[in-house]
């Protein structure tokens, strides 16, 4: 399962369409700041699952903090970072996904790509999307995971 992990795209949707168009994904996470292109994006390519959390400037979104979800055997904790902290170091984020019993933690928030192992759970943060034209791709099978930071 091929899984498109996209944050922070504040209104400049063009690189996150684009990610659309090149990665031709199964399931797509967006990790906030910018729900109305989420929106939008999910209204021009309705085949795509499309898990939605909201940022700190998502001010009259209804969407979650946080979700977590199994997809290709993978339990996947995603939210936008703002609430866990993540500019000041990662253990509030670590600790939330192993609670949920999460493999992966998807956040967004610093506009800064990362990917990295902390305390058993991998971290992914896609960067900015809007701003840096960034985003990541998960392949996740049978339990199994690989992550790759993308630009365009």
């Amino acid at each position: 399962m091929k899984i498109l992990v996209i944050s922070d795209t504040h209104g400049q949707r063009s690189a996150a369409e684009d990610a659309f168009v090149k990665e031709n994904p199964d399931a797509v996470f967006f990790l906030g700041d910018g729900t109305g292109d989420i929106e939008h994006l999910t209204r021009v390519f309705p085949y795509a699952n499309v898990y939605v959390v909201k940022g700190n400037c998502d001010f009259f979104a209804s969407y979650p903090p946080y979700i977590c979800e199994t997809l290709g055997g993978v339990r996947i904790y995603a939210c936008h970072g703002h609430s866990h902290g993540v500019k000041n170091g990662f253990s509030a984020l670590v600790s939330s996904a192993k609670s949920m019993g999460a493999q992966l933690a998807l956040f967004g928030h610093t506009h800064r790509a990362a990917l990295k192992n902390e305390d058993g759970v991998v971290l992914l943060n896609p960067g900015s999307a809007g701003y840096y034209g960034s985003y990541a791709v998960v392949e996740a099978d049978d339990g199994a995971f690989t992550c790759e930071l993308k630009t365009l």
